[in-house]
């Protein structure tokens, strides 16, 4: 029951449901620049189009730690 009502203050907190419309609305837009990359150029490199939707979208949003695990 504990955890839960911890669970519950940390939801319920304005701050955290900014941050997920954030993480949420940023997501949508890689994924968005992602398939109109693919519907312009469907014979081009799957990994060169991730790789400009990431830079245009959410690369200055990453620091270098995450930018070296999307490398991965």
């Amino acid at each position: 029951m504990f955890l839960y009502t911890i669970y519950i203050d940390s939801v319920s907190k304005p701050s955290f449901l900014s941050v997920m419309k954030h993480v949420r609305y940023r997501s949508i837009n890689f994924s968005v620049h992602l398939l109109e990359r693919l519907m312009k150029n469907p014979d081009s490199s799957l990994k060169k189009m991730v790789e400009e939707a990431y830079n245009s979208t959410l690369k200055p949003f990453h620091g270098w730690i995450s930018s070296a695990a999307y490398r991965v």
